[in-house]
């Protein structure tokens, strides 16, 4: 999430805060990863406010365009919303033209599902922030890890959802990007890794001499046997 569009990431914060107090008073009726996570869910919302017909809505469609999030194609009466990565060399996030952008109601629906789905048993298993949380930040962005469940109906669901909207330029309405993350190694695997290596490996002819000198230490065995 960026900070320079902190409204979301205010609100989070807000609601780390009651909920704590709540904690507290033991008047907490759910974890603190699905009190900040549906907090998200509602900040997405603003996406619904887009189909309104108002002069805040036009002007909201019109700047969210011109930052080339979405566009409108002529002839067509719902937004477009891209799928976009960053390119490294320009520095900027980039359409990817090879998927199909998602359609405004789509993506609304999507979050309906969402906010239903997300509330299941095992399904939100993780959601934090990777550096504590505060009324401000130094820095262009925070990060925050999500993590879904994977026995569960309502889980797989979750991710499905979660899956199409990484990459999707309608989050950027609330200053957010989300990206799925490579597993790395855990710290004990890589010095296992690194202390035992695999065996190098063998050309064809390696493998064929191996095969015919077991073949001959076989047949001379029998041999003996014999």
């Amino acid at each position: 999430m960026t900070t320079q569009e902190a409204a979301v990431l205010t609100k989070l914060y807000q609601l780390a805060v009651v909920w704590k107090e709540q904690k507290e008073r033991n008047e907490v009726q759910c974890s603190c990863r699905m009190a900040l996570f549906l907090g998200l869910l509602q900040g997405l919302d603003r996406l619904r406010s887009l189909e309104q017909e108002n002069a805040e809505a036009k002007a909201v469609k019109e700047r969210i365009q011109e930052l080339g999030y979405a566009y409108q194609p002529e002839g067509m009466t719902e937004l477009h919303w891209p799928y976009m990565r960053w390119n490294q060399e320009k520095g900027a996030l980039e359409r990817v033209q090879d998927l199909e952008p998602m359609l405004q109601s789509q993506v609304v629906s999507t979050i309906i599902q969402l906010q239903a789905t997300i509330v299941g048993p095992n399904v939100l298993q993780k959601f934090h922030s990777t550096r504590r949380m505060a009324a401000a930040y130094q820095g262009e962005t925070v990060t925050f890890l999500l993590s879904i469940g994977l026995r569960d109906v309502m889980a797989s669901q979750a991710w499905g959802m979660l899956t199409t909207l990484c990459g999707n330029a309608s989050s950027k309405i609330i200053g957010l990007r989300m990206r799925p993350i490579k597993m790395d190694r855990q710290p004990i695997a890589k010095v296992v890794a690194e202390r035992f290596p695999p065996p190098p490996e063998r050309s064809q002819g390696q493998r064929y001499t191996q095969r015919q000198s077991e073949a001959v230490e076989e047949k001379n065995k029998s041999d003996a046997e014999l």
